[in-house]
């Protein structure tokens, strides 16, 4: 998020501030889009992060039901700024397209998704937001814009002339180091610093190997979450197996993880090298 964006967040966290619900009022979507802000303890966000991968995670994953769902578009923002002098942080929640009379609070998303963890994770919240509600305002869209080429054009011509110095662009039109520099803000980048992995035990039916993956988001403004296979191949370069996890980085920095994967003998024996591959979120 660029400092220019910064007070659209902050406009719309004080606006929201005055409809901080009630001890009985219920999180119901009545109206097209719900948006719900969370001010999270300044040392509380990486739990708060935590659990965000946890519940989103699971909510992308089929239900194996094979029923019709309505189209929903949920999104999490959290802000750049500087915590506020209370110390916290406000991440907002904004849910469009959403049926009416359908709690979508954290709460119940846990509720629906992580059942037997969902106790567990309300008292994380509530220690993570030092037990207040979240601020609710329920949203009736006024107008919209699809962007056209000819509009995307322009966008990018502004979000350029923001970026580069006042010698290096004229007219509106980037070089090539701005063109980098936009590539960086629209896509998810990605960098595996370090792949490693062990035989951590075998015996004549299985072996279990044991891997470890650092994972830098190269970003210029975004927090990101991707999917990442570790791809255990043989000497040929053919994938044997391939063990996947689901994690959240937060802007130019580096999350570590590992994981444990279990294979046939015989087919553990053909095991030559690992990769890793990202899919963005």
């Amino acid at each position: 998020m660029t400092t220019r964006s910064r007070p659209v967040l902050l406009a719309l966290a004080i606006a929201c501030a005055a409809a901080r619900p009630g001890a009985g009022q219920q999180h119901v979507t009545t109206v097209d889009a719900k948006v719900m802000i969370y001010s999270v303890l300044r040392e509380q966000t990486t739990r708060f992060d935590d659990l965000l991968v946890r519940i989103l995670h699971q909510l992308k994953e089929p239900d194996g039901s094979g029923a019709a769902v309505p189209a929903l578009s949920l999104k999490v923002f959290r802000s750049q700024a500087p915590p506020a002098e209370a110390g916290t942080v406000p991440y907002v929640v904004i849910v469009e397209r959403a049926p009416a009379g359908t709690d979508y609070s954290l709460e119940a998303l846990a509720g629906l998704v992580l059942p037997e963890q969902a106790g567990a994770i309300s008292r994380e919240l509530r220690l993570a937001t030092g037990n207040v509600p979240p601020s609710i305002q329920n949203l009736a869209l006024v107008d919209a814009i699809t962007p056209t080429d000819q509009l995307r054009g322009r966008l990018n011509s502004y979000l350029a002339s923001q970026l580069a110095e006042p010698d290096q662009t004229s007219a509106g039109v980037a070089d090539d180091g701005t063109d980098a520099r936009l590539d960086q803000i629209r896509a998810a980048v990605w960098t595996i610093d370090a792949l490693t992995y062990r035989v951590a035990g075998r015996n004549a039916f299985d072996w279990v190997f044991q891997w470890t993956c650092s994972l830098r988001n190269t970003s210029l403004s975004v927090n990101l979450a991707a999917d990442v296979a570790i791809e255990f191949r043989d000497a040929g370069g053919a994938i044997l197996a391939t063990d996947r996890v689901f994690e959240a980085v937060p802007v130019q920095q580096v999350r570590t993880f590992t994981g444990e994967l279990r294979l046939p003998a015989a087919q553990a024996v053909r095991v030559a090298a690992a990769t890793a591959a990202v899919a963005p979120r």
